[in-house]
């Protein structure tokens, strides 16, 4: 992961950091990014997209009990 970021810090603030995607950090998304929608693609395999909307409401009411 080192190298696909960089970290500086903000003229408007200096508490803040300011993060930016190096080249090298665009190059691993556009190679990780296929991949991830292969796998997001088989994942949901024949899964409506209704059934899709209930898990996402399902897995947000949780994250919300557990805030």
């Amino acid at each position: 992961m080192k190298g696909w970021v960089l970290r500086q810090e903000n003229p408007a603030s200096r508490r803040e950091q300011i993060i930016l995607v190096t080249a090298q950090g665009i190059a691993m998304q556009k190679r990780l990014m296929p991949l991830a929608k292969q796998v997001t693609a088989r994942a949901v395999e024949g899964l409506s997209f209704e059934k899709l909307k209930e898990t996402e409401l399902v897995l947000k009411q949780i994250t919300d009990n557990l805030s």
